[in-house]
């Protein structure tokens, strides 16, 4: 689904559209085609967004120009005709129930869900750009036609508008605007292996966003954004510590939550970390020396710096991670009692912090769910190995739900 208007400006079938996934740390380019073998990755390309993560926002809008430009030179792909999408709290997706109504026309069905919308828009509906998907009948008694279940999307007018700035700035035609949350349950639906009955949700952290979807018969029943990220636990970092941005990315990215969860590594529960109990060894071993001092030697000391900054790194992390994970458990139980009443039977990680170690358990634990990173190359053919397939799933999801308008518009 793209938000009218957009896609009203596609006049050319055969003209390839690029999927433009612009982050607030990185932008991806993808570019899909669809060969006698299925559909298949062309090219694809990342940049990262160089200072963007701070200043005002003119500096982030100049850093993300910049890594418009590299992507694109850096790939190989063509700048032309884009498909992008937006995501953050001016963005609203739910299902609604419509009524049975006697109408005909589309103009007037969709007069009616505006009418039947206001009522979930926040905002003034002349201040955002509406679109909206019929999904499914929902049967009255004895079989009769009740109603029916749409899903719509409304967008803050000024958000589209600055996107759309941006994006013509580095020379590029925007042809189609979409949500982040819906252009991912696209690639999953398109690029994994599920069960189409299975209840599943995907969760995307971004830098600054959180994206939060469940999908079940390849449909997005619900979405949810939340306004913060991986971000957020680099700047928790960088004030406990007192060191730079980039310093604290690197101790994130080392450390993660490997110190709080069973496993580490990765997002994949699958084998526990043998090092953990070393680490509380370590712990032990603080006290043992404060009684003696003259016992500490610099292997040793340097030993207990880093199983104490590691803690503490993880302690940073499980704030903002505690707080995404206590959203998706409202947002799963609001599911399960309010929409279609199944229970989430798989979780997917997706985005740049998706990889943070121990992740994957500690999402586990709390939610009692399975869960692992998404894997869109499951389907769709690439070049990567499959370690590869797996290391760029979560940063490309996306991009290749934007790009499927190639394969899918033409």
């Amino acid at each position: 689904m793209a938000l009218k208007g957009m896609i009203d400006r596609l006049f050319g079938k055969t003209r390839t559209i690029i999927g433009l996934d612009i982050g607030h740390h990185s932008v991806k380019a993808v570019e899909l085609a669809r060969s006698p073998n299925g559909l298949e990755l062309v090219r694809y390309g990342i940049a990262e967004v160089k200072n963007g993560s701070k200043g005002d926002e003119g500096d982030q809008t100049a850093a993300r120009l910049k890594a418009l430009g590299e992507v694109f030179e850096r790939s190989g792909i063509d700048p032309g005709a884009v498909c992008t999408s937006v995501s953050g709290e001016s963005v609203i997706v739910r299902p609604i129930p419509m009524p049975r109504l006697a109408v005909k026309a589309e103009e007037e069905f969709e007069l009616a869900v505006r009418g039947e919308a206001k009522d979930f828009i926040p905002f003034e509906m002349e201040d955002v750009i509406f679109d909206y998907q019929r999904l499914v009948e929902k049967a009255g008694k004895e079989g009769s036609a009740q109603g029916t279940e749409v899903l719509i999307v409304a967008v803050r007018r000024d958000l589209i508008d600055r996107h759309l700035a941006m994006v013509e700035a580095a020379g590029l035609e925007p042809l189609i605007v979409d949500v982040d949350s819906i252009a991912l349950v696209n690639a999953v639906i398109a690029g994994s292996e599920i069960n189409p009955a299975e209840a599943i949700a995907i969760v995307n952290i971004g830098s600054k966003v959180t994206n939060i979807a469940i999908m079940r018969n390849e449909m997005t029943r619900f979405t949810r954004d939340l306004a913060f990220g991986g971000e957020d636990i680099t700047r928790s970092i960088a004030s406990q510590f007192g060191v730079s941005f980039s310093e604290a990315e690197e101790l994130k990215r080392r450390h993660g939550l490997s110190s709080l969860g069973a496993a580490s590594g990765g997002t994949e529960a699958e084998a526990p970390d043998e090092s953990l109990g070393v680490v509380q060894d370590l712990y032990q071993a603080i006290e043992d020396l404060k009684e003696e001092p003259e016992a500490e030697t610099p292997k040793e000391d340097a030993a207990i710096n880093e199983a104490v900054q590691q803690r503490q790194v993880s302690e940073l992390s499980e704030q903002v991670i505690g707080d995404i994970v206590s959203e998706v458990k409202r947002s799963l139980l609001y599911y399960e009692n309010q929409l279609d009443g199944e229970p989430i039977t798989r979780l997917l990680l997706s985005g740049g912090t998706a990889k943070l170690k121990g992740l994957g358990p500690y999402f586990e634990s709390v939610l009692d769910v399975p869960a692992q990173l998404v894997r869109p190359f499951e389907k769709i053919r690439s070049p990567f190995s499959d370690e590869e397939a797996q290391e760029k799933g979560p940063l490309l999801g996306v991009g290749l739900g934007l790009a499927l308008r190639n394969v899918i518009e033409s």
